[in-house]
């Protein structure tokens, strides 16, 4: 959508440039038209399919989602570093960030903040496996 909609800062116009060219997964139950080119859907999230896109492309993936999805991630142990973009809104209510994490804790190592603008900021954390 911004990669259409260029009326974006800088910043938003630089990254719909980047992901634009690069492979996209969408995990949904309901497949749309994608919005983005490079852009394919599956149905179903399972640890096989993760490691063999790690082996595909010997390196990290990177992952946006909602909080039913990061917990469903979580819960096959995958990750090890973490990045969260606030953007603070003081909106009384809404859903906790994982509310569907079961398999307990995991500790989390601050490494780094980076300013974005004068909005928003983004948080990197590695997970402590100890």
């Amino acid at each position: 959508m911004l990669a259409k909609h260029r009326s974006g800062t800088k910043g938003m116009v630089g990254f719909a440039d980047r992901i634009s060219g690069m492979e996209k997964i969408v995990f949904s139950k309901i497949k749309s038209e994608p919005a983005w080119q490079n852009t394919s859907f599956k149905k179903e999230l399972t640890a096989e399919w993760i490691q063999d896109e790690k082996n595909k492309f010997g390196k990290d993936l990177i992952v946006f989602g909602g909080p039913g999805f990061i917990s469903q991630l979580l819960e096959m142990d995958p990750a090890d570093e973490f990045y969260f973009v606030i953007q603070p809104v003081i909106a009384g209510h809404g859903a906790r960030l994982f509310s569907n994490y079961v398999n307990g804790r995991i500790k989390l190592k601050l490494q780094s903040v980076k300013d974005l603008s004068k909005n928003a900021v983004v948080l990197q954390y590695f997970a402590d496996k100890n």
